[in-house]
């Protein structure tokens, strides 16, 4: 017996889909898995690009306040430690 994941999915047996099973389960189906996956990319995508969005938004203000370009690890451009 395989320990591996995907050693213990390469040895399962898949059956053939059933013969019962008509050609519109397959369309309706087929078309709701596709809004599934769509719905999932768009909700995940749009919260990434919004986080980064945001990011260099807040980061364009603090400059614009501050005057002073600021790197994630609290050092100006030029490495200097904040003031």
């Amino acid at each position: 017996m395989a320990h591996n994941l995907l050693d213990q999915l390469h040895e399962t047996d898949v059956p053939p889909p059933p013969s019962q099973i008509s050609r519109g389960v397959h369309v309706r189906l087929n078309q709701w898995l596709l809004f599934a996956q769509v719905m999932d990319l768009v909700l995940r995508a749009f919260a990434y690009a919004t986080g980064h969005f945001a990011a260099a938004v807040l980061g364009m203000v603090s400059y614009s306040l501050t005057g002073k370009f600021s790197a994630r690890d609290g050092t100006d451009r030029d490495g200097n430690p904040p003031m």
